[in-house]
C-alpha cells in the first residue's frame, strides 16, 4: 500500500510540473490581479478549500490546517503527515460586447507536519501568497493632444511563502500558535504602445522583486459540551511593507532597447485580523464559521480610476465523515462558501468576489491518507461602469499521506 501511496504522490508531482509548464503558478487569470501585489490567495490547504476557505476554530486533526498555526496542536498522528495540493482553474470573462477565457494552474501548497514533543507540533509550508495573471486592452490620448493610441496592459508573476509553524497546547483545551514567513517573488508588468503616431510600437517591461519577513499568530480554545464541542479560534498578521527591487526596460520598433533603474512601487499589506467559530460532534459533523478584515483603506494607493477600501471576507463550510468500515476509513463529504467584499473599488465599484465549493476525501486502504478533491464555482466583478465580469471555475487535488517516521517498530 506503501508503494501505491508514493506512486500517487509522484504522479501528482509530475502532473504539477506540467501545469507550471502551461501557467506558471497562478491561481485564475483576472483583470482585478493588476492592483498592487496581485491576488492574495487564500493560503488553505484543499481539504479547507472545499470547505469554503474556513478553519480559523478548526483543530488539524489527521490533516494539515495552515490557516492557523494554533491549530497544529490538535494534530493526533503520531507520524508525519505529508500534504501535497494542485489546483487548475478555468475563467470566463465579459466586458460589454467582448468576452474570453483562460487556463491557469499550479502549486497550492507542500506542507509537512509532525510532533517533536507531546504537546509540541511543527509543520514546514511552500504555497503562493499572491498571483498576477492579466491581459488589458484600452486607448490612451498622446500627452498634449487629442489622439488616440493604442495602450495594453499586461502581468504575470506572483508572490510565494514558505513558512514554519509551531503550536503548543496549554491544556486540552487551549492551543497557542506562531508563525514565521519569508514572502517573497516577482511581479512582472508590460506597457506596450502602438501608432504610427510614434513611429510603431513602444514598450516598457517593469520587473519588481518583492521579498520581507513576516510573522503570524493564532489561538484556539474549545468548550467541551456534552456530546459535542463548540472551538473558537483568532489569527492576527502584522502590516508587511515589502523590500523593493525595480528594473525597467523599454525597447522600440524604431530602436534597441533600454534596462534602466527607476524609482519602485510602494508595495504594502495592511494588518490581517480573523475569527471563527466551530462545532463539532461525536457522529462525524462539523461546522465552521470565519471572518476576516484589513485596513486596506490606510494604504495609499495612487490610480486614476481605482482606490483601496477596507474588506471583509466571509467563509462558511461542513464536512461530514461516515461512519468507519473494519477495511477502510471513511470518506469525507465537504461542502462551503464565501463572500468578500473585497478592497478594491473601481471607478466607484467594489470588486465582490463570491462563491460555492464541494469536495470530498477519499481514504486510502489500510492508512490515515487520503486523496482529497476540492470543486469550486465564484463569481468576480461586474459589468456596471464599462467593468469586467468574471466567472470561474475550479479543481484541486491534494494527497494527505501519513508516514510513521517516529513510531517504534517491534519484531520478533
Amino acid at each position: 500500500m506503501q508503494f501505491k501511496i508514493r506512486y500517487s504522490l509522484i504522479i501528482i508531482g509530475l502532473l504539477s510540473f506540467i501545469i507550471e509548464g502551461l501557467q506558471a503558478q497562478n491561481g485564475a487569470a483576472s483583470a482585478y490581479t493588476s492592483f498592487g501585489v496581485g491576488r492574495i490567495e487564500s493560503g488553505a490547504t484543499i481539504q479547507y478549500e472545499a470547505m469554503g476557505g474556513t478553519g480559523i476554530a478548526l483543530p488539524s486533526e489527521y490533516s494539515i490546517n495552515t490557516l492557523n498555526p494554533a491549530s497544529l496542536a490538535g494534530l493526533k498522528s503520531e507520524g508525519i503527515i505529508f500534504d501535497l495540493g494542485l489546483r487548475t482553474s478555468f475563467t470566463e470573462y465579459s466586458h460589454d460586447t467582448e468576452s474570453g477565457s483562460a487556463f491557469t494552474g499550479g502549486l497550492n501548497n507542500l506542507t509537512l507536519a509532525f510532533k517533536p514533543g507531546e504537546k509540541w507540533v511543527t509543520s514546514f509550508n511552500v504555497s503562493q501568497f499572491s498571483s498576477l495573471a492579466y491581459k488589458i486592452n484600452s486607448e490612451t490620448y498622446i500627452d498634449g493632444s487629442t489622439t488616440l493610441i493604442d495602450k495594453n496592459y499586461e502581468g504575470s508573476g506572483g508572490l510565494s511563502e514558505v513558512s514554519v509553524s509551531n503550536a503548543y497546547a496549554v491544556n486540552s483545551n487551549l492551543s497557542l500558535g506562531l508563525t514565521l514567513s519569508y514572502v517573497f517573488g516577482k511581479l512582472n508588468k508590460q506597457e506596450s504602445y502602438s501608432s504610427s503616431v510614434i513611429g510603431g510600437d513602444l514598450t516598457v517591461d517593469y520587473g519588481d522583486f518583492l521579498q520581507q519577513m513576516t510573522v503570524g499568530a493564532g489561538i484556539q480554545y474549545k468548550l467541551p459540551l456534552k456530546k459535542s464541542n463548540l472551538l473558537f479560534g483568532a489569527t492576527y498578521n502584522p502590516a508587511v511593507n515589502f523590500n523593493t527591487e525595480r528594473e525597467v526596460q523599454t525597447s522600440s520598433s524604431s530602436g534597441a532597447g533600454i534596462i534602466e533603474e527607476m524609482e519602485e512601487d510602494d508595495y504594502k499589506i495592511p494588518a490581517n485580523l480573523g475569527g471563527g467559530v466551530a462545532w463539532m460532534n461525536n457522529h462525524g459533523i462539523k461546522i465552521a464559521l470565519d471572518y476576516r478584515y484589513q485596513s486596506w483603506s490606510n494604504i495609499n494607493y495612487s490610480s486614476p480610476i481605482a482606490e483601496y477600501k477596507d474588506s471583509h471576507k466571509f467563509n462558511g463550510g461542513v464536512e461530514y465523515r461516515r461512519r468507519k468500515s473494519r477495511k477502510l476509513n471513511p470518506y469525507l463529504w465537504r461542502l462551503g462558501g464565501y463572500y468578500e467584499d473585497s478592497y478594491i473599488q473601481v471607478k466607484g465599484k467594489t470588486i465582490m468576489d463570491r462563491g460555492i465549493t464541494a469536495g470530498v476525501g477519499i481514504p486510502l486502504r489500510g492508512q490515515s491518507s487520503y486523496l482529497n478533491v476540492s470543486f469550486n464555482y465564484g463569481s468576480r466583478g461586474t459589468n456596471n461602469n464599462a467593468l469586467i465580469t468574471e466567472n470561474y471555475y475550479g479543481i484541486s487535488v491534494s494527497m494527505s499521506m501519513v508516514e510513521s517516521w517516529f513510531k517504534k517498530r517491534t519484531f520478533d
